[in-house]
């Protein structure tokens, strides 16, 4: 029986597809697995503060949720998250899914400083909170527990890396399974 190159060939190019599609999808939700075991340091107090929570990643689930594969052409797929903060007039600002993997540092501001010494203040009886406004009045309403003023020394505030995507795909057993699916295919086109 003799071979059809271009038959092999297609069967080859739709076996991948079907297998880096399935593939894309085990790796989003191995993505998704991580987040959820929360085995990154718990969040700062301010944070948790703020959220009500000490889990890293995961408040309102929105991060979570918005891992998704997306097939980018025949043999390659985009696994992660798509969105970003953008500014008034639709520019791109900030990819915080990306700042939260790789951690940031946040510079304080004098404006930030003051921020929280008003906020703390506040929480103290020693400032009305009806003479807060803006950022201030918000977080002071959002606040479970009380704040402290930032100590004079306070340079920068510093959020730690949690690589949600890169302990996917250093995951040996993870990748593994993906390559056992590509041979697959491969195999199965080869049978045509």
């Amino acid at each position: 029986m003799a071979i059809n190159p271009a038959r092999v060939n297609a069967a080859m190019i739709t076996a991948i597809y079907k297998a880096t599609a399935v593939n894309a999808a085990i790796v989003a939700k191995e993505m998704r697995k991580f987040i959820k075991k929360n085995e990154y340091s718990a969040n700062a107090t301010l944070t948790q503060n703020l959220k009500g929570s000490s889990k890293a990643l995961f408040d309102t689930g929105l991060l979570y949720q918005s891992i998704q594969p997306k097939m980018l052409d025949k043999f390659s797929a985009f696994i992660g998250i798509l969105r970003q903060t953008k500014t008034a007039d639709g520019k791109g600002l900030a990819n915080i899914a990306e700042k939260l993997h790789d951690g940031f540092e946040i510079r304080v501001t004098p404006k930030m400083r003051g921020l929280f010494a008003a906020i703390a203040n506040a929480q103290k009886g020693k400032l009305s909170p009806d003479k807060l406004t803006g950022r201030a009045a918000f977080l002071y309403r959002k606040l479970k527990r009380p704040v402290k003023a930032l100590k004079p020394g306070t340079e920068k505030m510093i959020v730690p890396a949690r690589p949600f995507v890169e302990r996917v795909f250093f995951d040996s057993a993870i990748m593994a399974r993906v390559k056992m699916n590509w041979a697959r295919a491969a195999q199965a086109a080869l049978k045509v």
